[in-house]
């Protein structure tokens, strides 16, 4: 092949123009028929500052000064039954340009990044690939990955008569199925047992206590992320700069406290989906912990008043109304907290993802020995 391939490791290197290109051209023209972010220059300058800085394991595929192909690794602290300390990479953002697909460049690309992290003493590699585009079979048939979860659901919460609108007319849901989705856009009414929701502080206690609830879930599913006080504070400054790149757009911190005492926290970005025939804007929560102890009617009361925050019963029929309202809430890592969203009606959104593990130590391979199914869990999510 006459191609080069290239780990980058210092954010500065990244060539953002060309990065919004490639994901443009492979995830939004493959995802705009069922909503999508619309990736450019400035949103990979904000997301990979955000979420992949410095870049732990950046592999790019060149052919001069063209930008072909990505993967991306990142590394995280975990926790496996609460007591076998691990560290994992997960994969994401394996893109590779239409015009040079079916190359064999994405099978070189992981194999690269995976030899690499075999060198540095990581314990396993994981991914959560849609298996409508086959991103399974990949990982699963070459690469020995193992599947663990044959289906972690994405779910959505459709708000309103805004939200079916949306789905039917931008999406290109049937009348019929529009019709049935009323099921999943009733409002929640569930209330807050007592207390109040609050910002979260960054400058403030705040922080250790909610890293102290996060963590906590380490002891409640079999395998979980694990938080310093640093990665909290650094994640939320770095998410909460959207702003300065999209004005209309937020990142969310509340915290529910009652007496003095934190009883929970969700993390929420806001941005636009855009879609072949319009664009409106859609909530998405990245983390939702909450006190160990609660009952699931408790959870339910602090989900549902958040969701209602984004809801809005008399959205007028124009192009930027429907653009500026949110027309769903949705998770994409909702199996630690599965039975509170079933709660308020959620649905999944359409697609199917497994979660997959490539164990490369001993401690690794406890996780697939002791486990052939893992359904609940707290795993980092990025595109």
């Amino acid at each position: 092949m006459d191609f080069e391939i290239k780990q980058l490791k210092k954010i500065e290197d990244l060539p953002f123009k060309q990065i919004g290109d490639l994901y443009h051209k492979t995830y939004f023209n493959t995802y705009k028929m069922a909503g999508a972010l619309n990736w450019e220059e400035k949103y990979a300058e904000w997301y990979f500052k955000s979420y992949y800085n410095p870049p732990n394991y950046c592999f790019t595929v060149w052919k001069g000064d063209e930008l072909i192909a990505t993967t991306l690794g990142s590394k995280y602290s975990f926790l496996l039954d609460g007591e076998l300390k691990l560290t994992g990479v997960s994969i994401g953002l394996t893109a590779t340009k239409p015009a040079y697909q079916r190359q064999g460049i994405q099978k070189k690309l992981i194999e690269s990044l995976i030899n690499t992290v075999k060198g540095d003493g990581i314990d396993f590699i994981y991914a959560f690939p849609d298996t409508e585009h086959f991103g399974d079979m990949l990982l699963k048939d070459h690469f020995g990955f193992i599947r663990i979860n044959k289906n972690a659901e994405h779910v959505i919460k459709i708000l309103g008569d805004h939200g079916r609108w949306v789905l039917q007319n931008y999406r290109g849901l049937s009348a019929v199925l529009a019709k049935l989705a009323v099921v999943y856009a009733g409002k929640p009414d569930a209330k807050l047992t007592g207390g109040e929701i609050r910002d979260g502080n960054i400058d403030s206690d705040d922080v250790k206590k909610i890293v102290d609830i996060v963590n906590s879930y380490s002891k409640r599913v079999p395998l979980a992320r694990i938080w310093t006080e640093e990665d909290w504070k650094l994640e939320m400054i770095k998410s909460k700069t959207i702003k300065e790149y999209y004005p209309d757009w937020d990142l969310f911190w509340w915290i529910w406290e009652f007496d003095g005492h934190i009883l929970a926290t969700i993390t929420i970005r806001t941005e636009y989906v855009t879609f072949n025939t319009g664009t409106s804007m859609v909530a998405l929560v990245t983390t939702s912990c909450f006190k160990d102890g609660l009952t699931i009617e408790e959870k339910q009361g602090f989900l549902a008043t958040v969701v209602r925050r984004f809801w809005n019963d008399n959205v007028e029929d124009t192009t930027e109304a429907r653009k500026k309202n949110f027309f769903t809430v949705q998770s994409t890592q909702p199996q630690y907290e599965s039975k509170v969203f079933k709660k308020i009606k959620v649905t999944d959104d359409q697609s199917k993802y497994e979660f997959l593990i490539l164990p490369l130590s001993e401690k690794g391979q406890e996780i697939v020995s002791r486990y052939k199914n893992i359904k609940e869990f707290y795993i980092p999510y990025h595109r």
